[in-house]
């Protein structure tokens, strides 16, 4: 990320901008939901590739009531691909587990997103014609760059979903 007090910020989701392709969303039901807050947490290394320091636990609520365990967490995690852009994945999970018998429910929501910033902070780069130098540099030669990243994103979404399909099996199997 580029530390900056004024910056230009450009944001695109990863699957394309349709309402429906924008997120992924994934439900679970069967044998120890809760279990999936290990599982995820245990891929942020091997899948997405982000030091420790890169994933931000945002929220964690866990209530334990008699006959059920609920939850919900967020995570957003950070991957710096250059100077200018980094993707960004904000992951939800949440459920419910009954007590007794260790069944329930999740449903865990990926939102992948590439953001690119500029910094706009010297009066030179609040100038009109840096700007336009910075767009035409963006649109010839920074865009292609930009589309790599973003297959890499989806790359990425892709190899973690498949990820968790495997561990509901492997939850149902148990």
């Amino acid at each position: 990320m580029v530390y900056s007090r004024t910056k230009l910020v450009i944001m695109d989701y990863i699957f394309g901008n349709e309402m429906e392709h924008r997120d992924i969303s994934l439900n679970y039901e069967g044998k120890s939901p809760f279990e999936l807050y290990k599982k995820v947490t245990s891929s942020f290394d091997d899948i997405f590739g982000v030091p420790e320091g890169r994933v931000h636990e945002v929220k964690y609520e866990v209530h334990n009531k008699k006959e059920e365990l609920s939850f919900n967490t967020e995570w957003m995690i950070v991957k710096q691909m250059d100077i200018y852009s980094y993707l960004r994945y904000d992951i939800n999970l949440s459920g419910d587990e009954n007590s007794e018998s260790k069944t329930g429910k999740a449903k865990i929501s990926i939102k992948p997103r590439i953001y690119t910033e500029y910094p706009q902070d010297n009066i030179i780069q609040q100038n009109i014609f840096y700007e336009m130098a910075r767009r035409i540099w963006h649109e010839t030669i920074y865009e292609n760059t930009r589309d790599k990243y973003i297959l890499e994103g989806r790359e990425i979404s892709n190899n973690f979903t498949s990820y968790l399909k495997t561990c509901f099996l492997k939850l149902n199997q148990n």
